[in-house]
């Protein structure tokens, strides 16, 4: 054995140990655990909205047109122009 080899291979041992060591005093990892509750944020609540159904508006806007064409068609057979 030369000198060189002799630091090189106690500096080997010595990290070796040290890695040991380390392993040694190092906590073992927890294993991964499901969060306790939701993450996201619930979706807020609809309000009432402020008015009718649009639906609603057009129905009553066609049925409220029909009766009122029906009305005029009629009213005009009681005065005929000729």
């Amino acid at each position: 054995m030369t000198t060189t080899e002799q630091p090189v291979g106690s500096a080997a041992d010595k990290l070796a140990r040290i890695v040991e060591a380390a392993r040694r005093k190092a906590p073992a990892p927890e294993p991964p655990r499901a969060p306790s509750g939701p993450q996201l944020d619930r979706p807020q609540p609809k309000q009432p909205s402020s008015g009718p159904s649009p639906w609603l508006v057009i129905g009553v806007a066609l049925v409220a047109g029909y009766t009122l064409a029906k009305v005029l068609d009629w009213r005009g057979h009681a005065h005929p122009r000729s």
